[in-house]
């Protein structure tokens, strides 16, 4: 890659961001990535605007104002029709549309080829690890399938936010030149544990996320009846909503386990169970890396997950424990081990830290998002320059052949 100072792509210039929802609870990597960034001004464009991350400082155009305006949804999923909205993402400048999830940019391809700019998707998860035959039951989905080659082919660049996410999106047709892997990270400036609490931490096992299947919530539900033999004052927190809760809350019930379920909280009360809690647990049977997993690293929590995935590119040698993926014994005594030993447990937390401020630090890699954008966009201009210079060329000839005659 050019060295960005030499690519004369000036400080504050515009780039859409698209994301089809602004913006779910969930997705705080999103936010942080976008307030990190400091030689890009984001523009925010979507479907529709939702409950959820507070975004108001940031420009946002929606296609859709209300749920009532399903219509103008879906002339603008289906046919790329919405003329204010295309206007409005005209009339932002912005030389570079930026999606996040690959149905998400095969939804906003109509905005970058109408306004003629590079398109960039970065992929998170869930968007190659699902199998087609999913995709085929809705309509979104096959939507999606439809566009997807399109997607492939338009599209400058796919961020895969690691490498197992690389290794996914090869699979499902992806143009390996056009794969990079970027860690996203957190910020290791505002999420750092509190030295009182570092030492004096609750018998607490934390998970955090949503409530589906992939996460692995039942895994560790079936693992808190061996952790409480060995240490009756541990109790289990669960942070986080999804169509599941009712049924984990029925096994923990059945299991007796002492567990509070608090549902979807803001991000800085999920940082403050970080920072109370002995032991951070991601049971995830089909993750891409595990955001939330690094910000328990940063606020020193130890941490155990299952060696699936993208988790252990997060949870390397010394920075955590990983169990046999779906193996619930040995996952309850990976979190034993934590709750045992509080020296093992500081060592884990010092290499921990050490390891996300390295690897996942969010200043560093919004950097290295921001000179993706300067070599995406000066490739993206040389070769329109290569286009017109050869077209000039070739009108030249011809007019020149006319004259001859």
């Amino acid at each position: 890659m050019r060295d960005s100072c030499n690519l004369n792509i000036p400080s504050g210039s515009k780039v859409i961001v698209y994301r089809s929802k602004w913006l779910p609870n969930s997705e705080t990597f999103i936010i942080s990535q976008l307030r990190a960034m400091r030689r890009f001004q984001p523009q925010l464009f979507g479907l529709v605007r939702v409950p959820g991350l507070y975004i108001d400082d940031f420009p946002l155009a929606v296609v859709s104002k209300g749920e009532r305006e399903l219509l103008r949804r879906w002339a603008f999923q289906y046919c790329g029709f919405s003329p204010s909205f295309l206007k409005a993402a005209k009339q932002s400048d912005a030389l570079l549309v930026h999606a996040h999830f690959a149905i998400d940019g095969a939804e906003c391809l109509p905005v970058a080829e109408r306004l003629g700019v590079p398109l960039i998707v970065t992929l998170h998860g869930w968007d190659v690890c699902t199998d087609d035959d999913v995709f085929r039951k809705s309509w979104s989905g096959r939507r999606f399938l439809a566009r997807r080659p399109r997607l492939q082919q338009v599209a400058s660049l796919f961020i895969c936010v690691s490498e197992f996410i690389k290794e996914q999106a090869l699979r499902r047709g992806f143009p390996e030149h056009k794969l990079r892997v970027l860690y996203i990270g957190v910020d290791i400036n505002k999420l750092c544990p509190d030295r009182q609490l570092k030492t004096d931490r609750e018998n607490v096992v934390l998970f955090v996320g949503r409530l589906v299947e992939q996460k692995g919530l039942s895994y560790l539900l079936r693992a808190m009846p061996v952790i409480s033999a060995a240490f009756p004052n541990v109790r289990l927190v669960v942070i986080g909503d999804g169509p599941l809760r009712r049924r984990h809350e029925e096994e923990a019930k059945q299991l007796r386990v002492r567990c509070d379920f608090l549902g979807s909280q803001p991000p800085e009360v999920v940082h403050d169970w970080m920072r109370r809690s002995k032991t951070f647990v991601l049971p995830s049977v089909r993750e891409a890396l595990g955001i939330v997993l690094c910000e328990a690293f940063a606020l020193g929590a130890a941490a155990v997950g299952f060696a699936t995935g993208g988790i252990p590119e997060a949870i390397v040698d010394g920075a955590g424990l990983l169990a046999a993926e779906k193996d619930y014994h040995a996952l309850a005594n990976q979190i034993k081990a934590t709750l045992s030993n509080d020296s093992f447990r500081k060592a884990l937390n010092t290499r921990a830290r050490e390891h996300v401020v390295n690897t996942f630090n969010l200043e560093v890699q919004t950097q290295k998002l921001e000179q993706v954008y300067d070599e995406v966009i000066y490739k993206s201009s040389a070769a329109k320059s290569e286009s017109s210079f050869d077209s000039k060329q070739m009108n030249a000839v011809n007019a020149h052949t006319s004259l001859s005659k």
